[in-house]
């Protein structure tokens, strides 16, 4: 084989190296330069927001991404979203909410009853009821608070704890108690969100056949 040959195999055998090192990479969570980087997981956050508009509230609906419910008088607003971290994907929702024109006031721990475990887990009530009562030899979740009628359990430690048993949970991933609070820390931070809210509003497009837009 001359040189011109022995050089040419050997660039399209470095080239064949070099794709499947990238492919490998990229599996591996990787970027280009072989350095390993973060990867994104799937969240859903709750937040406690001033009543929205109704306007406001098709938009969100629209966009996909929101749910708006109202309980005992007060508006909750879920979103899912991707990022490296709960904080992270938290924030970059707050600033959609708060350029959508809604004021955000905080976020909160999904919390769970044993009937929400039961519907979310897809097992019985007495298997439940068997998890929660002997967490010794199951090593099942201590519950966050109690109530009148039930304890209440932190969703993202029992779906964590689903997900290791092999029981049916959650793929979305929701804040850990102490990114509750650092989320809550930086809303409180934040300046000026009623003016936000303000700057929110008068940015707002006229799409969609005269509904007002989220901003992206």
């Amino acid at each position: 084989m001359g040189m011109a040959e022995r050089g040419s195999a050997q660039t399209s055998g470095e080239s064949d190296r070099r794709v499947e090192l990238t492919t490998v990479n990229q599996r591996r969570g990787f970027d280009g330069r072989g350095q390993e980087k973060l990867m994104q997981r799937d969240y859903v956050v709750k937040f406690l927001v001033e009543d929205v508009p109704r306007d406001v509230e098709e938009a969100l609906l629209s966009d996909g991404r929101f749910a708006v419910s109202r309980r005992c008088g007060r508006t909750v607003i879920e979103g899912e979203d991707s990022a490296a971290d709960a904080v992270a994907a938290a924030k970059a929702m707050a600033e959609h909410l708060r350029l959508s024109g809604v004021s955000v006031r905080s976020a909160m721990p999904e919390l769970v009853t044993m009937a929400d475990i039961h519907r979310r887990a897809g097992v019985s009530k007495q298997a439940v009821s068997k998890w929660v009562n002997n967490p010794r030899d199951n090593e099942f979740p201590e519950p966050y608070c109690f109530t009148d009628s039930s304890p209440l359990w932190l969703w993202q430690l029992v779906n964590e704890w689903l997900r290791a048993k092999g029981h049916r949970h959650d793929d979305w991933d929701v804040p850990t108690e102490g990114e509750v609070a650092r989320i809550n820390e930086w809303l409180a931070a934040s300046p000026d969100r009623n003016g936000d809210v303000a700057r929110g509003r008068a940015a707002w497009g006229s799409r969609s056949g005269g509904m007002a837009a989220v901003i992206p």
